[in-house]
């Protein structure tokens, strides 16, 4: 039936519990890393596709957004540029994954 054939078809694109558990882990490494350069992280969120359970299987991406204290991104009691702040971020997280490609992309850091 059609709905017996979308069953299917959510099983076999729906990312595996392998693929959650390894989500979980590479955002605690994350935020490890994000802790190291800012000491007053607030938390770091899953946001995307992951949330709102619509990810496909080997091609979404998993998106988390770094919540950060207003005191780690002053600098002499004037706000950093956003610029700065991703530059701090991306270097964070190329001192953790030593082996792993880290860019900027736009108003992001890709790991």
């Amino acid at each position: 039936t059609v709905s017996e054939g979308f069953a299917e078809l959510l099983a076999r694109i729906e990312p595996n519990p392998g693929e959650v558990i390894a989500r979980r882990s590479h955002g605690r490494s994350i935020k490890q890393a994000l802790v190291v350069a800012f000491k007053k992280l607030n938390r770091l969120e899953v946001i995307g596709s992951h949330t709102r359970e619509t990810a496909i299987r080997y091609h979404s991406d998993v998106d988390y957004l770094a919540v950060i204290s207003k005191d780690d991104v002053t600098y002499g009691g004037s706000v950093v540029r956003s610029s700065t702040v991703l530059t701090n971020v991306r270097k964070a997280l190329a001192a953790r994954f030593k082996t792993t490609e880290i860019r900027g992309d736009g108003p992001s850091v890709v790991v």
